[in-house]
């Protein structure tokens, strides 16, 4: 018998128009200064790689205001590879703040199946977990869409230490759900992330693939809808 689900965030539960680079862009165009659009993002990939370790650790211990002050150093060497005022960065931060978790953000969004889904599983009596590939952000971005208070935890790998498909984070939500490998199944839209990540832990695992014909025999759905009944 299924007595939890665990749900992947982005792209399965949230859906999102990620572009660091991009909002990175329009940010300090705000302040005046013109980037070229694929110099933006090149440089963005490019910076975020060489924070990415310390970010990492920073994110382990629950240091946010370290992370935040990482942040800063992040857009002030972004500004200097892309030939801008490094200086800058403060005002450039908080503007590409406000346009990825203030109110009026475009970013994130709910796909229109998750609260239907989730009231159909509540009514089975499931106890409903998130396993994502995030940093502490999730938590803001889940309070912002107003999605908190529809499940019973989430987990944020950067902050917990370890990524999907590393079997630790699926055997920590197994903890925090009080459920056994064989009571849980993951809903996902990665192969490698969430359904081969799921199953080496024990777990049953669906993959969601919106454009696809759902095949239940196969693990496949096309709907969140269709989690209640793959595992009535």
């Amino acid at each position: 018998m299924i007595t939890l689900v665990t749900f992947d965030a982005a792209g399965t539960l949230i859906d999102h128009r990620w572009d660091p680079g991009a909002i990175a862009r329009e940010a300090v165009k705000d302040l005046g200064i013109t980037v070229d659009l694929d110099e933006a993002r090149d440089r963005y990939e490019h910076v975020s790689a060489e924070f990415r370790a310390e970010q990492f650790a920073l994110e382990k211990i629950g240091d946010r205001q370290g992370i935040h002050e990482l942040w800063d150093r992040q857009m002030a060497a972004w500004l200097d590879a892309v030939g801008a005022d490094p200086s800058i960065a403060r005002d450039a931060l908080t503007i590409f703040r406000e346009r990825v978790f203030g109110p009026s953000s475009h970013v994130w969004s709910v796909y229109p199946d998750v609260l239907p889904a989730v009231e159909a599983l509540r009514d089975k009596g499931i106890i409903i977990g998130i396993i994502s590939n995030w940093d502490h952000t999730l938590f803001e971005v889940l309070d912002n869409l107003q999605m908190s208070d529809l499940f019973d935890f989430a987990i944020a790998s950067l902050e917990f230490g370890y990524e999907k498909p590393d079997r630790r984070i699926f055997i920590e939500a197994l903890a925090q759900g009080g459920a056994t490998a064989e009571e849980t199944v993951h809903v996902g839209d990665s192969l490698e992330d969430d359904f081969i990540g799921a199953t080496d832990a024990g777990m049953g695992a669906l993959l969601l693939d919106r454009e696809a014909s759902a095949d239940f025999t196969a693990g496949r759905i096309s709907s969140l809808l269709q989690v209640s009944e793959v595992i009535a």
